[in-house]
C-alpha cells in the first residue's frame, strides 16, 4: 500500500497532516469504512465519467451534504474528474503527467502536480501547519 501511496506525490504527508487534525479519521470513520461499492450496485446505473458513483456515495454519507457542491473529490483519472464535475462536486485532480493536458480541460476545481501543492484552507479545511 505504501508503494501505491508514494506514486501520488504528497499523499502520505497529506493524510498525516489531516490525521493530526482528526479530519481524515473522521472522514474514514464516517464514509470510507462504511461505504463500499461494486460494479453491480443498483444505485449506480452508469460508471465514470457519469456522476452516478459519486452521487450514490454522497447519498450514503451518514451526514448527507445539503448539496453536491459541498463535497470535495480527489481524483487522478480524467473520467473520475468528469464524473465529479457532472455530479456538481468540487474536484482536485492529481493526474499522471500524460493526462495533465486533458485534466486541465475537464473543468475540475484544481489540477495539481502533487498533493503537496494542495491548500486545504482554500476549501474551508484546517490549513497544514
Amino acid at each position: 500500500m505504501t508503494t501505491i501511496l508514494r506514486e501520488i506525490g504528497g499523499l502520505i504527508e497529506f493524510f498525516a497532516c489531516m490525521h493530526v487534525k482528526n479530519v481524515v479519521d473522521m472522514v474514514i470513520d464516517m464514509v470510507i469504512s462504511t461505504i463500499v461499492f461494486c460494479g453491480d450496485e443498483p444505485d449506480i446505473k452508469k460508471g465514470k465519467p457519469h456522476p452516478d458513483p459519486f452521487l450514490a456515495t454522497m447519498n450514503r454519507f451518514p451526514v448527507k451534504p445539503s448539496d453536491p457542491s459541498k463535497v470535495l473529490v480527489f481524483e487522478d483519472a480524467p473520467n473520475g474528474g468528469r464524473a465529479a464535475v457532472a455530479a456538481g462536486m468540487k474536484c482536485v485532480m492529481v493526474p499522471n503527467e500524460r493526462y495533465r493536458q486533458e485534466a486541465l480541460k475537464i473543468g475540475v476545481t484544481q489540477v495539481l502536480h502533487s498533493l503537496e501543492e494542495f491548500r486545504p484552507e482554500e476549501f474551508g479545511l484546517p490549513p497544514f501547519d
